[in-house]
């Protein structure tokens, strides 16, 4: 599913660009976009393994203008999605897992054509610590919001850093489809919330747990995407080939609005 880069301006080649225009995506452009990732359970449950999915992009999208190269945002595109209102695409949104933002876009044709930067972490923690990039692997949309996940692993050095374990929500304006706030390089988007008790949960599973502590080279848990099939939230991790989880949306996003309970948001 990787091929090693992009190419901006032509024959756009990222890992998340084949993921929308690739396989059953291709019809779903005007609606949520799944990401189709080995290993996702269909719709009775069944888990699709290594050798049984071959994917093949259906088309190439041309990007202009192009994405930030020297930012690493161009070849480090991981999901995108977007926002369905009344039938009509209001909205999309692209993530990377090398930048601290998400980046909306819209679809004409053959073009994908970026837009602003949403920013999702401010420059520095809490503590006053700089954060590190979001390591974002998933995007879906949902009832009025994107949901976005970090990877929840390691780095390459074995390192903990705080910005790969967040789970994200997203709101936009009902009657727009559109993000009101987009934040700066100092500060979030105010309409960006954001937890981290995702990991206590992913750490209470029986076949997840154990991985916690490696990195994702030597069998660590990395989450890899997200989608929506109808009212199920699907989550996918490598390299536990043809593991994911399915959780209820309605309940995860009820949740996901009040801040104090999101330790159970996504119950496992």
């Amino acid at each position: 599913m990787e091929d090693g880069g992009m190419k901006t301006g032509t024959n756009a080649r990222a890992r998340g660009i084949q993921k929308v225009v690739g396989t059953s995506c291709r019809a779903r452009l005007s609606g949520t976009i799944g990401l189709i990732i080995l290993g996702l359970a269909d719709s009775h449950g069944h888990q699709a393994q290594a050798g049984d999915l071959t994917l093949k992009p259906t088309q190439f999208l041309q990007i202009s203008p192009d994405l930030s190269v020297d930012g690493k945002e161009a070849t480090n595109v991981t999901g995108a999605a977007c926002a369905d209102v009344d039938g009509n695409r209001m909205s999309c949104l692209l993530v990377g897992d090398e930048v601290k933002y998400a980046r909306s876009f819209s679809l004409s044709d053959q073009h994908l054509i970026p837009g602003r930067q949403l920013y999702l972490l401010p420059k520095r923690n809490q503590t006053g610590e700089k954060f590190d990039e979001t390591d974002a692997e998933g995007v879906a949309f949902y009832k009025g919001a994107y949901f976005l996940a970090g990877s929840h692993s390691l780095n390459k050095g074995s390192q903990k850093q705080q910005s790969r374990y967040f789970i994200y929500r997203v709101a936009i304006d009902g009657s727009t489809g559109q993000v009101a706030d987009f934040g700066t390089k100092d500060t979030a988007s105010s309409q960006v919330e954001k937890n981290a008790n995702f990991e206590k949960i992913l750490a209470a599973d029986p076949k997840l747990g154990p991985h916690m502590a490696q990195i994702p080279d030597d069998g660590g848990v990395n989450i890899e995407g997200i989608a929506i099939s109808g009212d199920a939230l699907c989550r996918v991790s490598r390299p536990l080939a043809g593991w994911s989880s399915r959780h209820s949306l309605d309940t995860a996003s009820s949740r996901l609005r009040r801040p104090q309970r999101w330790a159970d948001a996504l119950p496992g």
